[in-house]
């Protein structure tokens, strides 16, 4: 039986990927235009639901491939990140149990689309689909934080995070560096570190790695800068 259903979700993959290729190659109407094909074009989300025949997590994971193969080629400057939201959505309505596909995706969207507000609601989305999960709340804080100067909202949803018993510990050290009050860039450093540090999703750790190399990279042109006369007097005892 399980030979069988392997067998069942390795035919669905295959028919997927040759009905993606096809439809990249006819340009029908399903598909999105792109004017650079690197990674192959996928068709609108309501036309993979109909391809999935059943196989939804299959069809997903091929999404899935096929985001973080996007965003592979984004980091080599193949493309500007304008289908990412288009690939994720797809994972998010055939898998909507897929939890890390919402991470992964908000992290991009924010960090490197700039995009605070559409991470946000692809969290939010996550959140509908497992409500049971504090991962959710807890990443909105994260990114509202490093992301904005809003520290207030970034606490809210830390003590959403931390109503939940599996979040809470994590979401009450994340306030505690909060109101360590260590300055902005050095707060930052520490959350990125913490995810770096814990994550076991490479492409997570590899965003992690990289704003960790911003801040740090920040942080050595501040110390160049010659102090004002704010400064020396809140230095002084």
């Amino acid at each position: 039986m399980k030979i069988v259903k392997r067998v069942a979700r390795l035919a669905a993959l295959c028919l997927l990927v040759l009905t993606t290729f096809l439809a990249g190659r006819v340009g029908q109407a399903h598909v999105r235009a792109r004017a650079t094909l690197g990674v192959s074009a996928l068709p609108a989300v309501s036309f993979l639901e109909v391809l999935a025949l059943g196989y939804r997590e299959a069809a997903a994971d091929l999404a899935w491939m096929q985001c973080v193969q996007y965003y592979g080629e984004h980091r080599q400057g193949g493309n500007d990140l304008s289908e990412f939201g288009h690939y994720l959505d797809a994972v998010n309505t055939l898998d909507p149990r897929y939890a890390h596909a919402y991470v992964l995706g908000s992290v991009v969207l924010a960090t490197d689309g700039g995009d605070l507000d559409a991470a946000l609601e692809v969290l939010r989305r996550g959140s509908r689909a497992n409500p049971e999960s504090w991962v959710y709340p807890f990443e909105m804080g994260f990114l509202t934080f490093v992301t904005t100067a809003n520290d207030e909202a970034a606490a809210r949803y830390f003590d959403f995070a931390a109503q939940y018993p599996e979040g809470r510990d994590r979401a009450l050290r994340f306030q505690a560096f909060l109101n360590r009050k260590l300055g902005r860039l050095e707060t930052a450093w520490v959350l990125w570190n913490d995810l770096a540090q814990t994550t076991d999703n490479r492409e997570l750790r590899i965003v992690a790695e990289e704003s960790l190399r911003k801040i740090e990279a920040a942080m050595r042109e501040r110390a160049l800068q010659p102090a004002t006369p704010a400064t020396n007097r809140e230095e002084d005892p």
